[in-house]
């Protein structure tokens, strides 16, 4: 959101100023994700390689089941695109949080061989030009569910906030014991909050 003035000097010349002012804000604050929980299993998300049946011995697709994603021993992504046309005018705050945890073989309590993942967010223009991109890069997962946040705020970018129409959500895991089966990264939700 931005205002302008015009205005006179002493010497009679004129002047532009453009002032960025922050928006109202979305109140409540929306969560924008389709199926974030995966209650609905793969609804809303797709999936590179496609998605896979749970199974300990014998899968290399990303599974969904009882409300989790299992990543396999490739490397594959979890995505969606969401809109955000919507909420974009009076949003000052995207906030994009993953629950994410490791998952040690034979589910032991013990925190070897660690998984890894990447989350990422890329935010779009209408016409689908990257505009700007939040990732944590490629972190180890933890050891026990822990959200983690990407946050991307109208003053980081206040030219063009404004223009942002849609975010891809992305998030690639890999057990790196590379055990044949859905021994990867384990996920509860993924959201995307408007405020």
């Amino acid at each position: 959101m931005f205002s302008s003035f015009t205005g006179s000097f002493k010497a009679g010349r004129r002047a532009t100023a453009v002032v960025y002012l922050p928006a109202a804000g979305v109140s409540p604050p929306q969560q924008l994700v389709t199926n974030s929980s995966f209650d609905s299993g793969t609804t809303g998300w797709t999936a590179s390689g496609g998605f896979g049946s749970y199974s300990i011995s014998s899968a290399s697709q990303i599974a969904i089941t009882g409300g989790i994603a299992y990543f396999s021993y490739v490397s594959r992504t979890l995505s969606q695109n969401v809109s955000l046309t919507s909420v974009i005018n009076n949003a000052n705050t995207l906030t994009g949080v993953v629950n994410i945890k490791h998952r040690e073989r034979n589910d032991a309590g013990t925190y070897n061989q660690i998984d890894t993942y990447n989350f990422t967010l890329v935010f779009k223009n209408a016409s689908g030009t990257t505009i700007t991109t939040k990732t944590t890069g490629t972190a180890n997962a933890p050891q026990n569910y822990t959200d983690v946040t990407l946050t991307l705020n109208r003053s980081d970018i206040p030219a063009t906030f404004g223009s942002i129409a849609s975010v891809d959500i992305q998030v690639t895991g890999l057990d790196t014991g590379y055990w044949n089966g859905n021994w990867g990264p384990m996920v509860q939700y993924i959201t995307l909050t408007a405020s």
